[in-house]
């Protein structure tokens, strides 16, 4: 009988330690499908904000242009983008990546006042590594996922019509005299920026139909960001 009570008290214990592991296994899957969850919020609100910004954008420059080419504030040009120039006068300082930047175009200014004779832009704290560093915004929204006026945007407008269109002559292919002399414009872009037949490159990875996105070009040198980095300022696929 003694035997017995001993082997019940076992086989408790062992039903024990199998509840116990199926309840921190279920402890542990809730809390991953949470964070999965709030990782899937975190990436729609950041979509949501990137196209309110395109439409913000968009919105601006419709405002702006034609009608008002000779007002004050087409003189200020808001829209240019200033990188790290706070004062707007280093164009040294306008290579830099969005992210990077102090000064976005159509910058929310310190003083709230884009027209007058100071530009300082209002600077947001960003927290990159725990550390907290300085950064410009385009926009914010008043509610936000983390605090208030924590999402924001940060904007950069180009002119399209100053790059070179690395689809000019695609429909002659890439022995025609159109792509060929775009090839010779392109390494010397690419002798510049240290990317020697840069033209040879692009040329003979670009599509049969022609290019549709700017990432597409990181083919053209093996997928080297850093490379890609120095020219795609200075090249567009939009004709």
């Amino acid at each position: 009988m003694g035997k017995r009570k001993g082997a019940v008290l076992i086989v408790v214990l062992g039903v024990l330690v199998i509840l116990a592991l199926l309840a921190t296994a279920f402890a542990t899957i809730q809390t991953t499908e949470r964070q999965v969850a709030q990782n899937y919020l975190d990436t729609v609100r950041a979509k949501l904000i990137a196209q309110s910004a395109v439409e913000d954008a968009a919105a601006r420059l419709r405002d702006y242009f034609p009608v008002r080419m000779f007002e004050e504030s087409m003189n200020a040009k808001l829209w240019k983008f200033w990188g790290k120039s706070l004062d707007e006068t280093d164009e040294t300082l306008i290579n830099c990546t969005i992210d990077e930047a102090l000064n976005p175009s159509f910058a929310e200014e310190a003083d709230d006042n884009p027209l007058n004779t100071d530009p300082r832009p209002r600077q947001i704290q960003i927290n990159i590594n725990g550390v907290p560093q300085p950064r410009g915004c385009s926009g914010t929204h008043e509610v936000g996922r983390y605090g208030r006026y924590a999402d924001h945007y940060v904007l950069k407008l180009s002119d399209l019509q100053g790059r070179i269109n690395v689809n000019d002559g695609v429909e002659m292919g890439p022995t025609g005299s159109v792509s060929q002399n775009l090839k010779r414009i392109l390494n010397h872009v690419g002798t510049q920026c240290g990317i020697p037949g840069l033209g040879d490159k692009i040329i003979a990875a670009r599509p049969s139909g022609g290019y549709t996105q700017m990432n597409q070009l990181l083919k053209a040198v093996n997928y080297d960001e850093k490379a890609f980095a120095k020219f795609r300022d200075f090249v567009t696929v939009v004709s």
